[in-house]
């Protein structure tokens, strides 16, 4: 049986061998792992919630927004290039917009007359492979830049064809806050 790398999805699996995996103990009780979409993936800890009336009861980020000028050339840059698999938007829409399903998360691309300014706002997408995220990239033809390197994970920087800046990320293990983190203001 393949190891299983905490950082993010790796081998597939059904429903069958990862219960073989619990019985012979290779996962146990306390591992933060959980079986989805044939993936064992790591659990990161969740959130408490907040006191009632005190907080926003937030989970997670459910989708992140991003205009394009070019349906066509988007399509192919986020569906072909990076292999993002598109879902219908809703139809009670009526602006013509573009939606990925990324595990549970959404990206949503609006068609606009204009693209938003360059800027250094992104959003990441985590890998499980950055050395075949770096081979697709660059056979691509697509710019890399590189950034300053976070404990714990691999990532680089590429933009769609609007400009969106897009981070690509592997966590080698989860972000520890207490040892890699420190507060600048």
């Amino acid at each position: 049986m393949p190891g299983i790398n905490y950082a993010g999805c790796y081998y597939r699996f059904t429903v069958d061998q990862y219960q073989r995996m619990i019985e012979a103990g290779i996962l146990g009780a306390d591992d933060r792992v959980e079986l989805l979409e044939g993936n064992v993936v790591y659990k990161f800890p969740s959130v408490a919630p907040p006191p009632p009336g005190r907080a926003l009861p937030v989970t997670a980020i459910d989708h992140v927004t991003v205009l394009i000028t070019d349906v066509p050339r988007s399509r192919h840059f986020y569906g072909e290039l990076l292999g993002l698999r598109e879902i219908a938007p809703p139809r009670a829409f009526d602006f013509v917009a573009v939606w990925y399903d990324l595990g549970g998360t959404y990206l949503h691309l609006l068609l606009k007359p204009q693209a938003d300014p360059i800027s250094a706002r992104h959003f990441c997408l985590r890998v499980y492979d950055i050395h075949e995220a770096r081979r697709v990239v660059q056979s691509a033809g697509l710019a890399m830049d590189e950034t300053v390197k976070i404990p714990s994970a691999a990532r680089f920087f590429v933009r769609d064809p609007d400009g969106n800046r897009i981070e690509i990320l592997e966590w080698e293990r989860p972000y520890d806050p207490a040892a890699d983190g420190a507060f600048r203001v």
